[in-house]
């Protein structure tokens, strides 16, 4: 598999105008490097068994990046363990605030848990923008 970033957001996005927004902005700041999204790329069956795929393909060796979105500062619980498994490979995390991605140094997380779509505020201490 070749060398990839992969961006990690809520499935309440896919297929809309945020997620094209998003991955436009991505692909701007990487050009150089595929792109693994899993919309369309892991088959959405049931949660867990996706998250599987998408927990699998972020401890990839070949995932160099990730990138994730929120909605107000607010994550899913997938969209969260997606960056707990990314920082735990102490891989480059970058979050999408506004039209711009930052380098992140950390992101915790503040527990709300509504539902898994949106289960917690995602505290972002940020580097520098791309």
């Amino acid at each position: 598999m070749e060398d990839f970033v992969y961006f990690a957001h809520s499935l309440m996005s896919y297929d809309g105008d945020y997620e094209r927004f998003c991955l436009s902005l991505i692909e701007s700041k990487f050009p150089d490097v595929d792109l693994f999204n899993p919309n369309g790329k892991v088959a959405q069956t049931t949660d867990e068994d996706a998250m599987k795929h998408c927990l699998a393909a972020i401890g990839d060796d070949a995932c160099k990046a990730l990138v994730f979105s929120t909605s107000s500062g607010m994550v899913g619980k997938g969209v969260m363990r997606e960056i707990v498994v990314a920082t735990a490979r102490q891989i480059p995390i970058y979050a999408i605030i506004g039209n711009k991605i930052f380098l992140t140094t950390g992101v915790t997380f503040t527990p709300i848990d509504f539902s898994n779509r949106v289960y917690a505020v995602a505290n972002i201490s940020c580097a520098c923008e791309l």
